[in-house]
């Protein structure tokens, strides 16, 4: 079944495969949470974060080419 590009976005995502995505080391992680740079969700020792929220901080980050 065909996802929506709304469903895809909000679903949320573990913190290993956010790490993944943005190609970060665990330390890295950590102070992204601590400075509440990135939302997140923390259910016991479960991090969860969505995957829109880490769309939107790598665009926000996105630097262009100058060609």
């Amino acid at each position: 079944e065909a996802k929506t590009s709304e469903e895809v976005n909000s679903q949320w995502i573990g913190s290993a495969e956010a790490r993944k995505m943005l190609g970060v080391s665990l330390k890295t992680w950590q102070n992204y949470r601590d400075n509440r740079i990135i939302p997140f969700a923390q259910f016991g020792r479960k991090i969860s974060v969505k995957r829109s929220d880490l769309e939107a901080f790598m665009a926000a980050h996105y630097i262009k080419s100058e060609n």
